[in-house]
């Protein structure tokens, strides 16, 4: 039997058993089958059951050692840390099966020089809390791997734009590593990530090699790191960097990030990224359009500039949410009776990237009527031009 992310075959007992020691948090994948095919994968140690019982005995004094608060990571609350949504944005896996074809994953490198052993989901790595993108829920997709002149034209993204945020953030950690990182290229670092402000600005973050970006293989304990921590390493130590980007503007929320590909011999990799939010922000910060639509023969003839009011679901908000909007900015037009007011509620996506089901209840007076269309990823409702509607 192959213990496939360790790169060994287990002895299997007279019933055909095998002993495998799995730690807390960790994965195993065994294969079995005809010898000739598992050794294409590669010719492996065999190891009895003697060597997996002790591996099984230093299991405990490993948590324990790691779960004492005496490892490098970063300080944060947990609460306040919002995990990005990159599925849309994945390109490759972790795993790769054959090297130079430009298909698979990782670095086109195959199958013994891959990011095995990364587990799907939220984690929490250097202290920080993240999303790991689950391959088999997305396309047989979990990573960003960005352009490069190490791999063949098209493996790699040359950039991706739109990474949504939508909140006021203090600082966004990147979790992400490099192949063949083998120095600093003066102009052209391997990666920049463009953080884009409600106002406008642009902040840019450039990582640097031998600063906040370094190589897969192994960590190099005499580097001197600024702001970045070992977030993840395998059983064959092989690493994913976190690198933290403070922000300058952190009264200003970021909208959007996009990441940019410098395409030289390094292959940056993004596997994930997590936003700080301020303290005492927001989870979610929705913009609230207030304009008039004024109505002829069932057909809007003119929209007015709209204003905008932010309404705001605390982090400690239950399952249910109360927003009371106050309408006295539309002034005396509102007496207007052509006036309609209109609601959208849009609820964005769930855990998995689909249009999350809209659940609202919106109270009017007794004399109005409200109607709730379902769209897909938001619901629309309109009242007449009852007052009672707008207190």
């Amino acid at each position: 039997v192959l213990d496939v992310f360790k790169e060994r075959y287990l002895t299997a007992g007279k019933d055909g058993s095998v002993l495998a020691a799995i730690a807390p948090r960790d994965a195993v994948v065994l294969a079995f089958g005809p010898e000739n095919l598992l050794n294409k994968r590669g010719k492996f140690a065999v190891v009895s059951e003697k060597t997996i019982r002790d591996e099984f005995k230093k299991i405990p004094s490993q948590v324990t050692q790691k779960s004492s608060g005496s490892e490098d990571v970063f300080k944060v609350d947990p609460a306040l840390i919002k995990p990005l949504d990159l599925r849309k944005f994945a390109n490759r896996h972790f795993i790769d099966d054959a090297a130079g074809n430009g298909k698979g994953g990782w670095s086109d490198q195959g199958a013994s020089r891959c990011m095995v052993g990364v587990n799907f989901g939220r984690q929490v790595f250097a202290g920080v809390p993240c999303e790991i993108i689950r391959w088999d829920m997305n396309d047989n997709k979990s990573i960003v791997v960005f352009d490069t002149t190490s791999t063949l034209p098209g493996f790699g993204v040359k950039r991706i734009d739109g990474i949504h945020c939508g909140d006021k953030v203090k600082s966004l950690f990147f979790f992400q590593t490099g192949c063949w990182v083998e120095g600093k290229i003066p102009g052209k670092p391997p990666i920049v990530y463009e953080m884009h402000h409600r106002s406008g600005k642009v902040s840019r973050f450039v990582c640097e090699v031998g600063k906040n970006f370094f190589d897969w293989w192994r960590i190099d304990k005499s580097a001197k790191r600024e702001d970045c921590k070992a977030a993840f390493v395998n059983h064959q130590g092989h690493v994913i960097w976190c690198a933290r980007w403070v922000n300058p503007f952190p009264e200003d929320p970021v909208e959007t990030i996009s990441a940019v590909s410098s395409s030289t011999k390094a292959v940056p990799i993004l596997v994930a990224i997590s936003a700080e939010l301020s303290r005492g922000n927001t989870v979610s910060t929705l913009p609230v359009k207030m304009a008039f639509e004024y109505a002829s023969a069932g057909v809007i003839s003119k929209i007015s500039k709209p204003d905008f009011q932010e309404i705001g679901i605390t982090g400690d908000a239950k399952n249910w949410s109360l927003a009371l909007i106050d309408f006295k900015p539309l002034g005396e037009k509102a007496i207007n009776k052509k006036l309609k007011l209109v609601f959208e509620v849009r609820c964005g996506n769930d855990i998995f990237g689909r249009p999350a089901v809209a659940k609202c209840q919106v109270r009017v007076g007794s004399r109005v009527k409200a109607k709730a269309v379902k769209k897909q990823s938001y619901i629309r409702f309109e009242t007449g031009p009852d007052p009672e509607a707008w207190k």
